[in-house]
């Protein structure tokens, strides 16, 4: 939920007093122009960016004072990102999730859940972009990020 959020640069206001609601379990999507703010709203929800005004909450969690169990319970990943052609599909998922702390029994499920809610081979990388980050993430939040070239989940 976000009530009055903004976000100011100087005198640039990128987020003028957004307010919104989303159900726990529903998807929305941000639609607008480039240079709209979309990536700043995206960033202040995930505890990234701090809002000048405005408050907002995630799963109860303040954005503002309570970041680290806002990133407890969603992942990241912006517009720019990569995988390791070089690496299997499994390799990457596991290369990732092990980044984030997972291993053992949870990062082989964790693993698991993604491929198999996907169509692309275990040895092919191509097209497998967003599902590096979702590996490490318990997944209560998603969100678009421009273009579908990020992930917030």
């Amino acid at each position: 939920m976000c009530e009055g959020l903004t976000k100011r640069f100087g005198t640039f206001t990128a987020v003028d007093h957004a307010s919104f609601s989303v159900e726990k379990g529903r998807s929305s999507a941000f639609s607008g122009q480039m240079v709209s703010g979309k990536s700043t709203v995206i960033r202040m929800l995930c505890g990234i960016l701090e809002p000048t005004e405005g408050t907002a909450r995630i799963g109860g969690h303040d954005v503002v004072t309570d970041t680290e169990s806002i990133k407890d319970m969603i992942g990241y990943m912006s517009q720019k990102f990569s995988l390791y052609d070089e690496l299997t599909v499994d390799e990457n998922l596991i290369f990732s999730g092990k980044l984030y702390g997972l291993g053992g029994r949870a990062l082989t499920q964790r693993r698991d859940e993604l491929i198999g809610i996907t169509l692309w081979s275990r040895t092919s990388p191509a097209g497998i972009a967003a599902l590096r980050r979702m590996a490490a993430a318990p997944g209560d939040g998603v969100f678009a990020h421009a273009q579908t070239n990020g992930v917030c989940f």
